[in-house]
This record gives structure tokens, sequence and C-alpha cells, in this order.
């Protein structure tokens, strides 16, 4: 029996100054993938020199241009049409994935054929882990049910485009990368692969990424009337027969893409919305704004101490806004 294959898709803009370093990373694996498909949104810095280096001497790189800047959800999303593993990863051109991600990954896929992606946990660059004590280190796999119960107390969603290498029929099957929903698109699509088929889990950072403001979803973030634009087409595409289960899903566990306290508005601005509004769904909210408004007057000692309150001083790291 033939062993599962992995695509990289990498999608790049004007990150001259990183995407090497990425790069590096990603052919370092001890496992290495099929192909790393760069998918270049008309860079106007020196990518394209940069990523032609890595062509020459690497025969799995291939690089598709967009003759104008598309958006990193359309270059991801032409980089999927174009991939042809078992399974895909979607890199960041400035983040970096650490040794062990692939090996790790595909052996525990391997392992749970069933599941829809597989996912770690996350560390910055500065040092800082995200870690999401899903469950004990014996339990790598959760089923739909198991993945119910954990998350109803977790309260938000771990898995992401970042940290999950994703079975590529199942993300296609899950409605692919869908571009009305920006930067919630890769959470949204591990919900939805997840809540159908099931994950499994590495407890441990092995994707290190960047937490720039300038970034894609730093910048959608700091955007509120963005933000809430891209909410409101994450309920509209739960109002959709095609996604019926995974609206059942968020009313029973009160989990979303991303959680922020204009989102409760949006919701009762529409009864059929009421639904999703659990007590703990408006309790986390509203605990996220006071966070966010005491984040902004007080330094980082002073917020780590304010999360480990929140948490009952419990040894867990929120994930990252």
């Amino acid at each position: 029996m033939s062993k599962p294959t992995l695509s990289v898709i990498i999608a790049n803009y004007n990150h001259a100054r990183h995407i090497g370093k990425a790069l590096d990373a990603i052919l370092s694996q001890s496992f290495l993938p099929a192909e790393v498909i760069v998918v270049d949104d008309g860079s106007t810095d020196n990518s394209i020199e940069v990523i032609d280096g890595f062509i020459r001497k690497h025969g799995i790189i291939r690089l598709l241009k967009n003759h104008t800047n598309k958006g990193v959800t359309f270059s991801n999303g032409r980089g999927l049409e174009n991939a042809s593993g078992d399974y895909v990863y979607f890199a960041s051109s400035d983040d970096m994935v650490l040794p062990g991600f692939f090996e790790k990954s595909m052996e525990l896929l391997s392992q749970y054929p069933q599941a829809g992606l597989c996912h770690a946990e996350l560390k910055t660059f500065q040092g800082r882990e995200y870690k999401f004590y899903l469950a004990g280190r014996q339990l790598l796999f959760f089923s739909v049910d198991e993945l119910t119960l954990v998350f109803k107390k977790r309260g938000y969603f771990t898995a992401s485009g970042a940290n999950s290498i994703f079975r590529r029929q199942a993300i296609l099957d899950s409605g692919g990368i869908i571009p009305q929903i920006g930067a919630l698109w890769d959470v949204f699509a591990a919900m939805t692969v997840a809540v159908r088929h099931g994950m499994c889990y590495l407890p441990e950072p092995l994707v290190a990424i960047r937490t720039a403001d300038d970034s894609f979803s730093g910048l959608a973030k700091r955007r509120g009337a963005v933000l809430r634009k891209l909410l409101n087409e994450t309920m509209l595409l739960l109002d959709t027969p095609a996604y019926r289960d995974v609206a059942d899903w968020v009313e029973e566990t009160g989990v979303w893409p991303i959680l922020i306290p204009s989102m409760l508005c949006l919701l009762l601005k529409d009864r059929r919305r009421w639904r999703y509004l659990s007590a703990g769904l408006v309790r986390r909210a509203l605990w996220r704004g006071v966070r966010s408004a005491v984040g902004r007057i007080v330094p980082v000692a002073g917020k780590d101490c304010f999360s480990k309150i929140a948490n009952g001083y419990r040894n867990l790291v929120y994930a990252p806004d």
C-alpha cells in the first residue's frame, strides 16, 4: 500500500524577506512533501527572484503567478485547485513549520485515515507557546462526538490553516476555500471538516507564527467593520442547507471561527440566529470584550495575570486573537 502524499501551498505577496526561511523549513522536514506550490500574488518586490532560486535547486517546487494582486484566499484557492496530494497544508510565507510537523502529522493521519485533518499547537517567533490542552497525550484522535464534548468546554476552535494538515478531498467536499469569508476561511474550513470527519491532534507546538499587525488576519481583526462583515457572511453560510450540520454544531457548542463582543448584536438582529445565543457564548463574548479593553491599558505581564484569573489559575494560554 502506497504512503499518502502531501502538497504544500504557499500564498506569497511581497514577502521576499521571509519566504526563503519558510521554504527552507519546509524542505528541511523529515517527511518531504510531494510538491510545494507557491502562488505569487503579483508581488512587486524580489519575491520571484528568491522563489526561482529555490526552484533551480528543488524539483518539487512549482510557481504559479497571479498577474494582478487577487488576495490570499484566491491564491490559496488556486493552489488547492492545482494540488495533487492526498493531503494539503496551507503554509504562510512569513511563518515557519518546525521540525517533525509533517512526519508526525502524516503518521497520525495514516493511523486514522477517517480523520479530516491533523492539527498541532503553535508558538510565536518570540517563543510564546499557545497550549490548547484538548486532552492528555494518549488521545490523539477525536471522533465527532468527542470533538463536540471537548469544544463545548473549550469555547473556541483550535485548528486553522496555519497549524493543520487537511485531507484534500475532505476540504474540497466542505466547499473548499470560500472567498466571501476572507480571513475566516481557514478556521471555518477546519471546523467544517472536523465536524464531519473528526480530527487528529498533536499536543506540541510544531508551527511558529508571526503576530504582526500587518498580517492578513491581523488586518482583518483590527478593522471592526471588516470583521463584522466576514462574520455576517459566515452566518449566511450557516443559514444554507449545505452547512446545516455545522450550524447545529455551532449552536450546541457555542464555538465560532472568531469571537468578538459585537457579534452579539449581529445575532440579536435576526430572530433566526437567536438559536446561537447560549449563555456560554454570551459570557465568552463579553469576557473577550473586557479582556481586550484591559489589554489596551496594561502591560503584557498584567494581561498574563488577568488571563490566569480568567481561567481559574489553570495553566492555559488563550488561542491567538
